[in-house]
């Protein structure tokens, strides 16, 4: 908008001359330098605009179209107002419009200015012919009538143009505009027009306000153009701070130019109470016209043209993110509702624009179809039927019109709305919609859009590819599927809204083609001569700041992010096209920072108040599964391409699968077409799994069928591959009723377990390893013995199989905490020669998805079935008199027991901590062997201890720990020792020849212990410092927990409770006891994640 290019003289050394975006050359009534520019620009408009208002004929070649606008709208009021005061004869001067109106319709011209130009003089002109209608009805006899008054009226006195609006007068500063398009006059706009007008002349600033796609910035900017007023249009997130807001207003109030701040309550509340002060500085002085304010700490020269504008969605209402506005704030600005826009006006005005001769019929039609396709149509969250949705079909109309200009007005119309909606709409919903044109359309063809130009490109792109394009069938992303088959038409959609849009999403499951559309598209796009370039990247693999970039809060210096640096170099070089791909997730918490990106105004504003423009050239391109997190704001502003996987069956699936097969498998496609779709068949009617879409599950069934030389063992891996994307209490059935049926299986009552044996080619069951020969002294080391359960050797083979060399397919390991799935893992890759392990743990930084401000653990897939079984046999070979097995046994299901319990009797719906997995199992196994087991009550006294600290402590009120003992006490009747024993260390310190689970524990009563505690009291205070609390029982027995904890490796306990019980200094004292260092964040209010990275680094050192 605006100046896009300056012209220079022959030696650069003065500008000629300005262009705008679109081309249109205005030259200056006399060479200047740069500063001089804007002085000049303005001097030259008014000078071109009193030249056109005197002359008796427009010619639209001669003058820039603003100012045929300009001497248009000056003469309409000059020749009304003659009218309204004089002869009182509107109906003439309609009749002279109306013949000017089908000249403008008339008149075809193949330059793209002059087309602008014409366009723009054709709204007004309607609008004009709408006005005196107004006028007509309301029968005014004069001037001064209020339906005149109300009108946007344009004078030239003396040499000055001035606008009026009732009692409001404004004058015109002859910013230049450029040729955009115009917006279309309704009663809407009218309405915000007198309530924008009114504010301005009370010195307030306006806030058009509604839900998305009504025009509400639109309007904004329409009236800045009809005053002759630069615009600046900044849209408003969470990122930008009071400072920021400051820079930019100063910049706003010195220039004179109005600012828009689109969606300003998605600023942070605290921001906006105080952002209202900085406002109402400004509306004071320029009421006052003092010239002269402070914003942020620096003056201010106020230029009395500049206003304020804000633009709001609901709060609420699908529109996360927003604020409710301070009344302060409100304060300062009349509100001006904008709900419903007036559709019908609009698509009449531009199809007339557009040189439709039937424009009011085939408008009415075209609404028609919007209203009830949002009423008929399912409701999808990705679907939008609002004035955005219209206007681009309306363009469409335009574009195919010019395309071809002798086509029937109503099969333009239908291949406009065809090629603009069905991209969007499921399958079964395109129907409906066929049906909705059929009814409305009745006498019309319908023939979708095709695209000359594209087909040869596209077929190169496609032999390059190895992909073959059809209309009727699609495929999978081009890494799974090389020579799939592909929809046609998905590609030509995608090329139309690319053209139509900025922004443009394809939303499907993963598997479904998007990756396949836009890159078939580039590559055609190419083989056609075009300079295109892609930038792609996973938003969801960075934090905020790293995709949008952020502010020093201290030195306020910028830092770029991906998404800004990447701007910066596309709009370097506006010859070469770029799409911009953002392949992940779509998340309000950072898509909302681009939706004036995606809207007309194509503009990317930064906290720092930089704005980056993008021309035609640029593109961003939405790669997504789901658009459920978007808000209508976001939807509304963004073209859809939906694909969806029903049109994409499990045989094509398995036609691209088995030509990776070799000679090898003669059987195998018999054996698919007789097992594999009956099984895949009832698993959709089953239901997947949630997550798991349609082409997934296919390929998990055939991800085991690869190695199968035999009927059963294919059986075996077609059930382990479709028996993992189902409902786990459905697996039984879907055994011994669909893949197995007719077949005895060894274990129908857990299919898991059954595996077919490469010999003899029968069905098994795996049985639990009990002759492992597992060492006590292999538990005394870090790494702990994989123990095959039946359980565990299924997984193994399920897990090997997707590793062997010709699967190798990514796969994801579902469980619940701790179940073993790292440890499965380890064993699995030991065994694979050709892979490497690289562990990446997951952090806060890349957490789980869990509801905000709650503790619940994130739901369990799967509850654990093996339970406890590893436990079983961990001290099958222990020397000595517990050396039997019937006793290890009875142990260990004593252990389970008592967990199982626990578990059930201390669910995380009583404390959110109350949170036992198996692993607290395995930790209470390991934990015995710092305990003397040299006889069996030394070893039931060992469980009972580590079972207390396990389970006990974890407990929050005397209610539930008198029920763990009752629990304790029914499990382990001999667990009766004596009530004032208790087990510490020695107070040795730690070092590397001890046992990886800790020091050893012993056996203390709590007087010995606490005559112990006392003598390392009095060496605390003698070395340390004052020790302020008494060495009761209650203390004794914190300081044996805290010795337990801080002498395990990696130990850590979280001491919760009221305070005064001595809990710090307990821990002070074992440290002390332990010559360990103890170290305490310093708590400030500006304590945050840097400071604890410091703390934590020196710790380290």
């Amino acid at each position: 908008e605006g100046i896009d290019k300056v012209v220079f003289g022959t030696k650069s050394e003065t500008i000629s001359a300005i262009v705008s975006a679109h081309g249109e050359h205005v030259p200056l009534s006399r060479p200047v330098w740069l500063q001089d520019l804007s002085d000049e620009m303005r001097s030259t408009l008014k000078k071109l605009s009193l030249e056109a208002i005197r002359d008796a004929h427009l010619d639209p070649a001669r003058f820039p179209s603003q100012v045929l606008c300009l001497a248009e709208q000056v003469r309409f009021c000059r020749d009304c107002e003659q009218e309204l005061d004089g002869s009182k004869d509107l109906s003439k001067l309609r009749t002279t419009l109306q013949e000017q109106l089908k000249v403008y319709t008339n008149t075809k011209v193949n330059d793209i200015v002059l087309d602008l130009k014409l366009k723009a003089l054709i709204l007004d002109i309607i609008h004009h012919i709408d006005v005196i209608q107004q006028l007509i009805d309301n029968k005014a006899s004069s001037s001064q009538c209020w339906t005149w008054q109300r009108q946007l009226r344009f004078y030239l006195i003396g040499d000055a143009v001035v606008v009026r609006q009732v009692n409001s007068e404004f004058h015109y500063t002859y910013e230049y505009q450029g040729n955009t398009q115009k917006l279309v006059h309704t009663p809407l706009t009218d309405k915000c027009y007198l309530t924008l007008t009114q504010a301005m002349h009370m010195g307030l600033g306006g806030n058009p306000y509604g839900p998305a796609g009504t025009g509400k910035t639109e309007s904004v900017k329409a009236l800045a153009s009809l005053f002759g007023r630069q615009v600046l249009v900044f849209n408003c997130d969470e990122g930008i701070d009071v400072l920021s807001m400051s820079r930019i207003f100063i910049g706003i109030v010195e220039c004179g130019a109005w600012g828009c701040f689109d969606e300003f309550n998605r600023l942070d509340q605290t921001v906006l109470s105080a952002v209202s002060m900085q406002i109402q500085t400004i509306q004071d002085v320029i009421k006052s016209k003092s010239g002269k304010c402070v914003l942020g700490g620096k003056a201010a020269t106020v230029n009395p043209n500049a206003a304020i504008f804000i633009t709001l969605n609901p709060a609420g209402k699908g529109y996360g993110g927003r604020q409710r506005m301070p009344d302060n704030l409100k304060q300062l600005f009349r509100p001006v509702v904008m709900s419903v826009p007036d559709n019908d006006v609009i698509a009449e005005t531009i199809l007339y624009s557009e040189g439709f001769m039937d424009a009011k019929n085939l408008a009415r039609k075209i609404v028609t179809i919007f209203k009830l396709s949002k009423e008929m149509l399912s409701p999808q969250q990705h679907y939008d039927w609002g004035l955005r949705a219209l206007k681009v079909v309306l363009r469409g109309c335009g574009d195919l019109r010019t395309t071809n200009p002798d086509a029937n007005e109503t099969e333009i119309v239908v291949q406009a709305l065809l090629l603009n909606t069905l991209s969007k709409l499921t399958s079964s919903d395109s129907k409906r919609f066929n049906v909705l044109i059929d009814d409305v359309f009745s006498t019309s063809k319908k023939e979708m859009a095709t695209f000359g130009d594209l087909i040869e490109p596209l077929n190169t792109a496609s032999n390059e590819m190895n992909i073959k394009l059809t209309e009727k069938q699609s495929s999978s992303t081009t890494n799974r599927m090389h020579n799939s088959t592909f929809k046609l038409q998905k590609v030509f959609q995608l090329y139309e809204q690319l053209r139509q849009r900025i922004g443009v999403v394809i939303v499907g499951p993963s598997g479904a083609g998007k990756s396949t559309i836009w890159r078939v598209l580039k590559k055609a796009q190419l083989a056609a001569g075009l300079s295109l370039r892609t930038v792609s990247f996973n938003p969801k693999a960075m934090n905020r700041t790293k995709l949008l970039g952020q502010m020093d809060i201290d030195t306020r210096e910028w830092t770029d992010g991906i998404l800004t640096m990447a701007a910066r170099e596309v709009v370097k070089d506006t010859s070469v096209h770029t799409w911009i791909i953002f392949d992940g997730d779509v998340d309000p918490e950072w898509i909302e920072a681009l939706n004036s990106v995606l809207d007309d105004n194509r503009l990317l504003t930064m906290p720092s108040g930089e704005r980056i423009h993008f021309d035609d050239n640029v593109n961003f391109l939405f790669e997504t599964d789901s658009l459920q997190f978007a808000s209508p704001a976001t939807v509304s502003r963004m073209g859809m391409i939906f694909v969806s996987e029903e049109d994409i069956s499990a045989k094509e699936v398995v036609k691209q699968w088995s030509k990776s097969l070799s000679d090898e498998h003669p059987d195998l496609l018999d054996w698919i077409e007789q097992h594999f779709y009956r099984c895949y068949d009832w698993c959709l009617q089953a239901g997947l799994v949630n997550g798991i879409g349609r082409i997934a599950a296919a390929h998990n069934g055939l991800s085991h069928l690869r190695r199968s030389r035999s009927r059963e063992q294919f059986l075996v891996g077609l059930y382990r591959g479709l028996s993992s994307v189902i409902d786990p209490e459905k697996k039984r059935e879907f055994a011994s009723s669909v893949v197995f049926h007719g077949i005895i299986l060894p274990d129908d009552e857990n299919p898991d377990l059954v595996y077919c044996d490469s010999r003899s080619n029968s069905l098994m069951r795996y049985q639990d390893d009990l002759g492992m020969g597992i060492k006590l002294d292999e538990l005394k080391t870090e790494t702990k013995p994989f123990i095959l359960t039946a359980s565990a050797q299924s997984n193994k083979d399920t897990v090997l199989s997707l590793l062997s060399e010709e699967n190798r397919q990514p796969f994801l390991v579902v469980g619940p905490d701790g179940c073993g799935k790292e440890e499965l893992l380890r064993n699995c890759f030991k065994e694979d020669n050709q892979s490497q392990l690289a562990i990446v743990h997951s952090s806060a930084h890349s957490g789980d998805l869990r509801p905000i401000n709650t503790a619940i653990p994130p739901l369990l897939i799967d509850r654990p079935m093996t339970k406890a079984k590893v436990i079983c046999h961990a001290i099958t070979d222990e020397p000595g008199p517990l050396g039997s097995s019937i006793r290890v046994e009875s142990m260990a299901s004593v252990m389970v027991r008592l967990y199982e319990e626990v578990r059930s009797n201390f669910q995380p719906t009583n404390k959110v901590h109350y949170i036992f997995t198996p692993r607290d199992l395995t930790k209470w196994t390991l934990a015995t062997l710092r305990y003397e087991l040299s006889d069996e009550v030394k070893v039931i006294e060992a469980i009972t201890s580590e079972s207390k600290r396990i389970f006990r402590d974890r407990l929050a009120t005397e209610e539930h720990v008198r029920k763990f003992d009752d629990i304790l006490a029914y499990v382990i009747p001999s667990a009766k020792a004596r009530g004032d024993q208790i087990f510490v260390t020695n107070g040795s310190v730690i070092s590397s020849s001890h046992n990886v689970h800790g020091l050893p524990l012993f056996p203390y009563s709590k007087h010995d212990y606490q005559s112990v505690l006392q003598k390392a009291v009095n060496r605390y205070e003698f070395e340390v410092a004052n020790f302020n609390n008494v060495i009761t029982e209650e203390m004794c027995e914190l300081c044996a927990k805290v010795d337990r904890a801080l002498t395990a490796p990696g130990g850590s306990v979280l001491l919760a409770g009221r305070p005064g019980l001595g809990r710090a200094n307990a821990i002070r004292l074992i440290a002390n006891i332990h010559q360990m260092q103890v170290l305490t964040p310093k708590m400030t209010p500006n304590y945050g994640q840097k400071q604890f990275d410091l703390d934590l680094k020196n710790v380290c050192l």
